[in-house]
């Protein structure tokens, strides 16, 4: 075709042109969305591998915690540009394409790197907790360790304060760590003083509450104050307890009548530094200056509010003397964290003048202050502010509020309520039974060695009683004399039958135990004719000890035998002899039955005449055992007479004896030894 010829001018076919415009316009077409295509694939490889790098369970970066998320994003961005690259070159070279890519890529990153940046700053901000946790947890221990060394738990509440205001100041503000740092402590000195009640330290309790309870907000260690007073309440008690028993004795009502008149020392209810300001507030104008202490006030009043709710509390004039003090009471507080409480003293520096000035905190965010040219007056205002105010820098604190312990008031003396004189009686007479429990425990000791004595005695086959009861004189005058000669007298029977001093032949005179002279001294007094020197006397020429067991038991019954008991005995004997008895057996049977009427008058009943004469016949009842010679038979007076038993089980050999407290045993043999028995076919 000729390039100048126009081919419209001959009307021309132009169909071929238009069809090869289309084909070109679809291959365009086709062109574009392959590499749309290409792109989307792209965009997915890259969205599948940012979300491997970041959540793969195995490894993936989002896993990643506390110090070891440290620098995270820094490790996405190097990852995700990593994985841009790589994919980039699996795009064709189409600029268009590219662009799309690095588009859509660049708008998920930023959306990406933003979730990583969250996500650094939640873990660093963990490891944060953490690493601070750890160390309050540590210097929490050290303070439960150490509580009882001066210094070891102001020290580190101190370093606690720090930590948490070096760590957080910036992002949480001053007063999240001034409540952080209040809260921490607090539960700090609460474990403390806990772990102070665990070892029973009352000293260390003491301790914690009285320096560094007002460092703290009351709610922490309340009950500890609470349980502490009642725990000193209780040494109190115990105290006084043992020194009532000092005094009185077994006087119980000496002491019931002194304990009415006791006065108890308890702390008051009320804040001590609440009252001090309270006190404080009265004072409202007056001079700022007073001629007679040469200079201003602001010490003077002050300390003039402490002194009215304690006493013991000196009026100071000079702010020197009012900080040396304070040092002195151990309540002075300088670079130790503490934080001051309504009540405390807040001493302050000038640029010229180190200690220059004092006020005292109020409640409700103000302060007190005198001196200058202004009569005493209260002001709104923190104590930071109010010393700037005052041209000056917090130098220290007086905490005022811990005097006492803890934010508690002074001691006051006050009458026991009914139910403390009812405590304290019961401590003393706690302290009674603590000195008897002493006093039966040596007893028991006593007698405990004074029966191997006699056992030993009796091995040696003594049986003469006196010498047992001689072992007894060295409690001659004491409450024990009488326990130890029962103790010992009873074992002359036993010293008689190692000795092979036989009882047999009862009947025909035969055996010298304790009961057969009894019965000697009854035939004597039984006419009522002997007084009680008298009797006393016969026992002497007897070697026989009025203070003896068997001494005792012949005065008691001739004291029975001169109010009347002589009579009764008369009429006995008289029936015995009408009723067919023989008469000489008679004074063998009335040691059975002056036992029963022994028995009978403590357990507080009087005998008949009818009950005493059944007495004397069931002392004449038989008994039978069985011996190795054969079976036999005693009376039961026989058995009294020579053994002392008022009750003998012949088949289990278990035997009561008078004076001991616990049976014994005697066989058929020992029995037979002792007592003599006949033969059971024999007449009695």
């Amino acid at each position: 075709m000729n390039p100048v010829t126009d081919t419209r001018a001959y009307g021309a076919e132009t169909g071929g042109l238009k069809a090869l415009q289309g084909a070109v316009g679809v291959a365009l077409k086709m062109k574009e969305d392959s590499m749309m295509a290409d792109v989307t694939k792209a965009l997915t490889e890259y969205r599948k591998q940012v979300d491997n790098l970041t959540y793969n369970p195995e490894n993936g970066l989002f896993h990643l915690e506390n110090e070891n998320a440290k620098d995270l994003t820094q490790k996405y961005q190097t990852g995700e540009s990593e994985i841009r690259r790589n994919i980039l070159k699996t795009l064709p070279n189409y600029k268009a394409a590219r662009d799309a890519f690095e588009k859509n890529v660049e708008q998920l990153n930023m959306r990406t790197t933003e979730l990583y940046q969250k996500k650094e700053y939640q873990e660093a901000e963990k490891y944060k907790d953490a690493t601070v946790n750890d160390f309050i947890e540590q210097a929490q221990i050290s303070m439960q360790r150490g509580y009882q060394t001066i210094g070891v738990v102001g020290d580190r509440l101190d370093d606690i304060r720090k930590t948490i205001y070096a760590n957080y100041a910036s992002t949480k503000g001053l007063q999240w760590c001034k409540d952080k740092a209040e809260e921490v402590a607090g539960k700090s000195i609460q474990q403390a003083m806990a772990q102070a009640s665990a070892d029973d330290s009352q000293e260390g309790l003491e301790n914690l509450i009285n320096n560094y309870s007002p460092l703290v907000n009351p709610q922490y260690i309340r009950n500890f104050i609470a349980a502490n007073n009642q725990q000193k309440k209780q040494a109190y008690i115990n105290d006084e307890g043992k020194r009532l028993f000092s005094q009185f004795g077994n006087d119980m009502a000496g002491a019931r009548k002194f304990i009415a008149s006791m006065d108890l020392e308890e702390p008051s209810t009320g804040n001590f530094g609440l009252m001090a300001v309270a006190e404080m507030a009265k004072q409202e104008g007056y001079p700022s200056y007073l001629a007679e202490i040469g200079g201003t006030t602001c010490a003077h009043w002050a300390t003039t509010a402490v002194h009215k709710v304690d006493p013991s509390f000196p009026v100071i004039d000079n702010v020197d003397v009012l900080v040396d003090t304070a040092r002195e009471k151990r309540i002075y507080h300088k670079g130790d964290g503490y934080q001051g409480r309504p009540g405390d003293l807040v001493v302050i520096d000038y640029p010229n003048e180190k200690q220059g000035h004092t006020f005292m905190i109020g409640n409700d965010g103000t302060v007190w202050n005198a001196g200058g040219a202004t009569p005493l007056y209260n002001q709104k205002a923190t104590p930071e502010e109010f010393a700037r105010i005052c041209g000056g820098t917090i130098s220290g604190i007086v905490s005022i509020s811990s005097i006492s312990g803890g934010g508690v008031g002074p001691a006051r003396k006050r009458k026991l309520t009914p139910a403390e004189q009812d405590k304290v009686f019961a401590a003393y007479q706690k302290e009674r039974g603590i000195a008897e429990s002493i006093k039966n425990q040596q007893r028991r000791t006593v007698m405990e060695a004074l029966q191997n004595q006699a056992a030993e005695m009796a091995a040696n086959g003594v049986y003469d009683e006196n010498a047992y009861i001689h072992l007894a004189d060295g409690y001659k005058g004491t409450d024990m004399y009488a326990d130890a000669v029962r103790a010992v007298s009873g074992w002359a029977g036993h010293g008689a039958s190692i000795a092979g001093v036989s009882r047999r032949g009862h009947s025909s005179g035969g055996g010298s135990s304790a009961n057969d002279a009894y019965a000697a001294f009854i035939e004597q007094m039984q006419d009522g004719s002997m007084n009680e020197t008298e009797v006393r006397a016969m026992l002497t020429a007897s070697d026989v000890s009025p203070d003896s067991a068997l001494g005792k038991k012949a005065l008691a019954t001739n004291r029975y035998i001169l109010s009347g008991g002589s009579n009764v005995i008369n009429q006995l004997k008289l029936k015995w002899e009408n009723s067919g008895h023989n008469t000489g057996d008679f004074n063998k049977a009335l040691p059975y039955l002056m036992n029963y009427i022994s028995g009978e008058k403590e357990a507080g009943k009087k005998p008949s005449f009818g009950d005493m004469w059944a007495a004397l016949l069931d002392g004449e009842q038989p008994v039978t055992y069985r011996t190795s010679s054969g079976v036999k038979m005693l009376k039961k007076n026989q058995i009294f007479n020579s053994t002392g038993a008022y009750s003998w089980n012949p088949d289990t050999g278990e035997t009561w004896q008078e004076g001991h407290d616990l049976p014994t045993i005697f066989t058929g043999d020992d029995m037979d030894e002792y007592a003599g028995g006949i033969d059971a076919e024999e007449e009695d």
